[in-house]
């Protein structure tokens, strides 16, 4: 390793502070970026040039450009840095393996599903596993996956395409369907379509929080009619609440209808919208535990009479 580092004269900080200046060609807002001030972030690109005995950046006032040299250092300090990540990525997974922890994320429904079984079958694998649930909207699931404060999250596939640069596998099978209250003029309906819903009360989820209303939106739209969505619901239980009071009708996954919902019948879509439940995950921090257990569902996946 160079002496530089070794004797504690260039600091990954440096080179962090660097790379920032580097990308934006300007303290002031590089060291907003870094949440510093422009003092410290000055003080840290002048101690890296002393300990190289050379400039990375011509100053122009309040500009700043890259030297010949600097503009190599971008390129070297990016790449360090980026193997130090993954590095350090590295050693949080095998750590957590061997510590036998694995955090989901989960949206309120993924329950409703065969979840409970599958990680029943996982724990065969793993008997001293423990696993931490926490309930986490699809955008709080991303965020939490950045941070690695969850591993693995289970959300809804129409909001999947927010997730990335996260994988999205499916893991269970669904379709969304009509839950109307039991003494509605539809209840015995063996089957409805969008457009017959056009003119009743709707409750459905935030669209800021669920990327499953957005979809029914626009699947609305696409039958020509604005759908009448008079309330919003955050959680799931006060969606159902609405529909047994009978003062609205809902679309939902069909894996509510798996609860003792008084006075809800669910019919099913003509329209056959998916509503899968999907797993979401870094593929770049794959390995260990939650490399096993995407294993275990694609295996799954591939039995459809286990999986669905």
């Amino acid at each position: 390793m160079n002496h530089l580092l070794t004797s504690g004269r260039i600091s990954f900080k440096m080179l962090r502070y660097f790379e920032a200046a580097a990308s934006y060609e300007h303290l002031g807002r590089a060291a907003e970026s870094l949440n510093i001030s422009k003092s410290a972030l000055s003080g840290q690109i002048k101690d890296l040039e002393q300990a190289l005995e050379f400039p990375l950046f011509n100053r122009h006032n309040n500009r700043i450009t890259l030297t010949e040299a600097g503009r190599l250092m971008k390129v070297e300090a990016g790449q360090m840095l980026e193997q130090m990540s993954q590095a350090l990525d590295r050693v949080i997974q095998a750590g957590k393996s061997e510590q036998q922890t694995l955090n989901i994320g989960i949206v309120s429904s993924a329950l409703w599903h065969r979840l409970f079984e599958l990680l029943g079958q996982f724990r065969k694998q793993y008997p001293t596993l423990l696993i931490n649930f926490v309930e986490l909207a699809p955008n709080e699931q991303r965020k939490a996956l950045i941070d690695r404060s969850i591993d693995i999250g289970f959300s809804r596939s129409g909001d999947v395409h927010k997730m990335l640069p996260f994988q999205a596998k499916i893991a269970f099978k669904d379709f969304l369907c009509a839950a109307v209250p039991a003494n509605h003029v539809l209840a015995n309906e063996s089957e409805l379509s969008l457009s017959q819903l056009k003119d009743l009360d709707m409750v459905q989820f935030d669209h800021h929080r669920s990327g499953t209303a957005e979809l029914i939106h626009q699947k609305c739209l696409k039958q020509g009619f604005r759908p009448r969505v008079r309330y919003k619901a955050v959680e799931p239980q006060t969606m159902m609440a609405f529909v047994s009071a009978g003062q609205a009708i809902s679309i939902v996954p069909q894996c509510f209808s798996s609860q003792p919902w008084k006075q809800v019948v669910f019919i099913p879509l003509k329209e056959k919208i998916p509503a899968d439940l999907c797993v979401v995950y870094d593929q770049q921090k794959q390995g260990g535990v939650l490399a096993s257990l995407v294993k275990l569902i694609d295996d799954l996946q591939a039995k459809p009479e286990v999986a669905s």
